[in-house]
């Protein structure tokens, strides 16, 4: 919270992780823009491990 009031940080984004195992990654984007056509949504993997997000 200090490095906000001190001007540090313009933004901060709260999220949290959820383990949904074996998901279709298109299909669950789609849901979410089904949803709600003003978010923006994304997808992004390293090989390793994907990640899907939105954000109102």
């Amino acid at each position: 919270m200090e490095r906000i009031r001190a001007g540090e940080l313009l933004q901060v984004v709260l999220s949290r992780r959820i383990y949904l195992g074996q998901v279709d990654p298109f299909s669950t984007l789609s849901r979410y823009m089904e949803g709600d056509r003003s978010l923006y949504v994304y997808m992004y993997s390293d090989g390793k491990r994907l990640i899907l997000g939105s954000s109102p």
